[in-house]
C-alpha cells in the first residue's frame, strides 16, 4: 500500500494537543513526529520505521525480517509454520484471538509448541478521566516514559501447553 493518501494537515497537531500536559511528551514526540512527517513511498516502510523507533525506546531491539523477503509460500497456518521453521523456532507465541483459526496440531506435528497470550490490559496513569484501554503505544510512553515496558509486561499471562 502506498502512502499517497496523506491525512489533511489540520489533523497533524492532534497528538501534541491531546498530550500537551503528558509528562514524557518531549522525550518521544519530536522523533516520532519527524518520522510521521517524512514522505514514505510504501506504508510498510513507515510502519517498520515507527516500530523500530518504539522498540528502541522500549529496549526491545531485535533483528527484524520481512516475511515477503524470505520467499516462503503457503497460506495461514502452513505459512506461519514455514516461517517458524525458517528461523529455527521451537515455540510460537500467538494472541488469544487466533485460537479458532490456528492449526495447532500442524505445529505440534512439526515439534513447535504454540503458546497463547491472554491479554489483560494493565492500567497506568492517564491524563483525562477514567482509564481508557487499548490505545496506541504512545499513550503509555507519553504518560509513563521509561516505565512503559514494565507496565505493559504485566499485560497478561502466557498459557503454555
Amino acid at each position: 500500500m502506498t502512502t499517497a493518501h496523506r491525512e489533511p494537515a489540520s489533523t497533524r497537531g492532534t497528538p501534541r494537543q491531546f498530550y500537551s500536559k503528558a509528562p514524557h511528551i518531549e522525550r518521544y514526540l519530536p522523533k516520532l513526529a519527524a518520522l510521521l512527517e517524512r514522505r514514505w513511498e510504501l506504508l510498510v516502510d513507515l510502519d517498520l520505521a515507527v516500530t523500530g523507533l518504539i522498540c528502541g525506546w522500549l529496549g526491545l531491539e531485535r533483528e527484524t525480517r520481512r516475511a515477503s523477503a524470505l520467499g516462503i509460500e503457503g497460506k495461514q497456518s502452513e505459512q506461519l509454520l514455514a516461517l517458524c521453521q525458517h528461523v529455527g523456532a521451537r515455540r510460537y507465541l500467538s494472541g488469544d484471538s487466533a485460537r479458532s483459526c490456528l492449526d495447532t496440531d500442524l505445529f505440534a506435528r512439526h515439534g513447535i509448541a504454540v503458546e497463547w497470550q491472554e491479554y489483560d490490559h494493565p492500567t497506568y496513569p492517564q491524563l483525562h478521566g477514567d482509564f481508557v484501554t487499548n490505545l496506541s503505544i504512545v499513550d503509555p510512553l507519553f504518560n509513563c516514559g521509561p516505565r512503559s515496558l514494565a507496565i505493559l509486561g504485566r499485560a497478561g499471562a502466557i498459557q503454555r501447553p
